[in-house]
């Protein structure tokens, strides 16, 4: 769901497709933050919508009919 919704994951300026900033060439941040921009989204991966949304049973209520 995560990347139907989000098809744009520039986290900082060099990942952009336009990308200006002037210390991208010499920049060793940008590989760093690709991994842990990689290893947010296999976590988030792993999970469903239904993993994350509340159930009224889960509080002890019936659901409505």
């Amino acid at each position: 769901m995560l990347r139907l919704t989000e098809p744009d994951f520039a986290l900082v300026e060099c990942f952009s497709a336009d990308n200006h900033c002037l210390i991208a060439p010499a920049c060793r941040l940008r590989g760093v933050l690709r991994e842990a921009l990689a290893a947010f989204v296999a976590v988030l991966d792993r999970h469903t919508l239904d993993d994350l949304l509340l159930h009224p049973e889960d509080f002890g209520l019936q659901p409505a009919a």
